[in-house]
């Protein structure tokens, strides 16, 4: 299960439903549908996971501040799952 922040959220490492084969709980899916999100996609959410665990380090940040960052990648988050169950559902590969 996620951690819980600044504001409660505790669904970090939720990802997509039913992917656990070769995923730690910290991940959002396992590295076959990791790829097919498309990579400025995938590029996206790495970059605000950064910025979201950049902002936890940060000292005197407040929970507006960290919720803006743990938004933008929970966004993202949910943009390429959404991507990987339309993948699935057209039969892509």
């Amino acid at each position: 299960m996620g951690q819980r922040r600044h504001d409660g959220h505790s669904d970090r490492a939720q990802g997509l439903d039913g992917c656990s084969q070769g995923r730690r709980s910290n991940q959002l899916m396992c590295k076959s549908h990791w790829y097919k999100v498309p990579k400025e996609l995938r590029d996206r959410v790495w970059k605000t996971a950064r910025e979201m665990h950049a902002a936890e380090r940060k000292h005197g940040l407040t929970s507006d501040e960290w919720s803006r960052a743990y938004q933008a990648w929970r966004e993202e988050r949910d943009q390429a799952v959404a991507a990987v169950e339309m993948a699935e559902a057209d039969g892509s590969e």
